[in-house]
């Protein structure tokens, strides 16, 4: 079974440099445009660009301008929506921005993602 989630980014929004060892990763930009990291390619997709990561490859996004934009992302084969259940925060069926990252939200993810498969490449330390 593949899972399909459909995401809205803010500014600023998206996700630090990873990687599945179980699942590949695909990227559909509906609305908007968004940097993503391919290994060490880096580009930006605007609306209607389609994007696979296979699983190992090191990648991220972001939306990096002013204008939210609105992406659709399968991730093949099932399994990767059970870290997003252990990690995330309910939201009611409500579409919201992403509050800031909480160390204390951080280190929950760094710790559970190995038990998904998943390796996060941390933000360096604060200066």
């Amino acid at each position: 079974m593949d899972t399909l989630t459909t995401r809205l980014h803010e500014r600023g929004f998206g996700t630090p440099p990873h990687r599945h060892t179980r699942e590949n990763e695909s990227f559909y930009v509906q609305d908007g445009e968004i940097e993503f990291q391919l290994d060490n390619r880096i580009l930006v997709a605007t609306a209607g660009t389609f994007l696979h990561s296979p699983k190992g490859q090191l990648h991220r996004f972001t939306n990096t301008t002013s204008v939210p934009a609105k992406l659709l992302v399968w991730v093949t084969p099932a399994g990767f929506e059970k870290f997003i259940a252990e990690v995330g925060k309910a939201v009611n069926g409500q579409i919201t921005s992403a509050p800031p990252l909480s160390p204390e939200d951080l280190d929950k993810i760094l710790t559970t993602s190995p038990k998904y498969g998943i390796e996060i490449i941390p933000p360096p330390p604060e200066q």
